[in-house]
């Protein structure tokens, strides 16, 4: 075999090989393609870290799907997010800075039983107690949220299938959503509140100024520990239970159209509608179930 024979078959191996990688390529499945999404989750959920320093960090926006969502304080002085998932790389939640905003996303997703994907995430200390200069949006199309000892401006929890938990919170303003599951707040303390939750009860233990809220079916519970400005509860099937401290006093109006109002401060006992005041009427308060009672009680 001659030099130049040999060359010849050199390169002529190295087209084939070149057309083969190039056909690899270009037949490999990417994230948008359904060979792809059908093998998305399988095995063991494994962990990984992300960290940002907080100098610069003013947002924190969360929009993933089939997804536990988790925030706390921590003593560290920077934002730590533990994503465990067991997907596959390129469909997993990823984390990335924008300007101020640190910002959890993913790509497009579809709902799979096998998924088992959560979020962790710890915020400084003194970021969280920056009260008006730190905002957060969680929001998951399955799955829990819940807040722990955790302060900030807004703050707003969406979920369509799953609970909202908050425990020893503050915020200046906060939205809780969710479709199919309860929202729960304990030890809260907030500006303005606004809680709704389609198939599930609404149960807030603590003070704000302005309360908003709505079921559709699911009892209310608004236990007060100091006494609000405003309060508007709606329920289409469910009873709404309100728990006051001594007062200056309110005025409320209250619609029961299968039920009847109990009201402690004032003894008042009747059904369907009208309009209750309490020594001076400062507080306003509109409360309406289509199919449940309404109980104003006091704190024992």
């Amino acid at each position: 075999m001659t030099h130049n024979t040999k060359n010849s078959l050199i390169i002529i191996g190295l087209l084939v090989l070149a057309v083969a990688a190039e056909i690899f390529l270009i037949t490999r499945p990417n994230s948008t393609t359904p060979s792809a999404k059908t093998s998305q989750t399988g095995g063991e959920p494994t962990s990984e870290t992300f960290f940002f320093q907080s100098e610069r960090i003013a947002q924190l926006q969360v929009a993933v799907t089939s997804c536990d969502l988790k925030i706390s304080v921590w003593d560290e002085g920077r934002v730590e997010i533990i994503i465990t998932s067991n997907r596959t790389q390129r469909n997993r939640p990823y984390a990335v800075l924008q300007d101020n905003a640190v910002i959890i996303l993913e790509d497009e997703q579809e709902a799979s039983p096998k998924d088992k994907t959560s979020l962790d995430i710890k915020v400084p200390k003194n970021l969280a107690e920056e009260f008006n200069n730190f905002n957060v949006s969680l929001k998951t199309t399955s799955g829990a949220i819940s807040a722990q000892r955790f302060s900030c401006s807004v703050f707003s929890a969406t979920t369509t299938s799953g609970r909202i938990m908050i425990d020893g919170a503050s915020f200046a303003t906060a939205e809780f959503a969710t479709e199919s599951g309860a929202v729960i707040c304990s030890d809260a303390t907030a500006g303005k509140v606004s809680a709704t939750a389609k198939d599930g009860a609404v149960r807030y233990t603590g003070n704000c100024n302005r309360i908003f809220a709505k079921t559709q079916s699911g009892a209310i519970q608004y236990s007060a520990t100091e006494m609000m400005q405003e309060a508007f509860f709606e329920s289409e099937s469910g009873s709404i239970n309100i728990t006051l401290p001594e007062n200056d006093g309110y005025a409320l109006s209250y619609a029961a159209q299968n039920g009847r109002l109990k009201d402690a401060f004032t003894n008042t006992s009747a059904k369907g509608n009208g309009n209750v005041v309490y020594k001076n009427g400062e507080a306003l308060i509109d409360a309406k179930t289509s199919d449940g009672n309404i109980n104003i009680s006091k704190v024992k």
